[in-house]
């Protein structure tokens, strides 16, 4: 196990997520897990992880990470601007990031929610079965919440750098294969319990 990276700015809502927490609906627990199952599954693959990995969920504006070691990261999903020391930094590729470096994002372009999956997975405790985390009941993840200035993310033994991380940079998912992210969402939604808080269409 490293320390990955180091927490300057947590973004706007940052959080450790993996697939989710199976089998304890029945008792009210949620099954939590990324928005982006696809994304986390393939930034995981593209740096050498189970694709059930726990990866960093960001949402809309995400972090700025100081790297403490050499760590091996793929960033999949929305275009969120992610930029390595001033570079833009590619998405849906593996990339070796030296240690010192920033990771930066300015913001998104397209899409919502991306995933930065960094090579031996992020390493957080498993809580019934999962390191997802549940903001909403304060378990998972690192201490139930979104990330905070000053947080430490850890990696798995694998995260280190070295002949073999560089071995597996540069993998890359096909254009064809990236979902396209338009401009023009549709969202479906199902009336529940608050649906009186919103305001009627006209």
């Amino acid at each position: 196990m490293g320390v990955a990276f180091e927490v300057r700015s947590p973004g706007l809502h940052s959080t450790i997520q993996d697939l989710g927490r199976y089998g304890h609906q029945r008792s009210g627990v949620p099954v939590s897990g990324a928005m982006d199952p696809f994304a986390l599954q393939v930034g995981n693959l593209l740096v050498g992880n189970e694709r059930g990995a726990a990866g960093l969920e960001m949402a809309m504006v995400g972090p700025t990470l100081l790297a403490c070691e050499d760590i091996l990261v793929c960033i999949c999903g929305a275009d969120l601007g992610p930029h390595i020391e001033g570079t833009v930094a590619p998405s849906w590729k593996s990339v070796l990031i030296p240690a010192g470096a920033e990771l930066r994002f300015h913001g998104a372009a397209r899409g919502a929610w991306a995933y930065l999956c960094v090579a031996g997975g992020i390493d957080v405790p498993l809580v019934l079965g999962s390191r997802s985390t549940c903001s909403s009941a304060a378990f998972g993840g690192l201490e139930g919440r979104a990330l905070q200035a000053g947080d430490i993310l850890r990696a798995g033994a694998a995260s280190a750098g070295g002949a073999d991380a560089g071995a597996r940079a540069g993998r890359w998912l096909r254009l064809d294969a990236v979902p396209p992210l338009g401009s023009r969402v549709v969202a479906r939604a199902v009336p529940g319990p608050q649906d009186d808080l919103f305001t009627k269409v006209k």
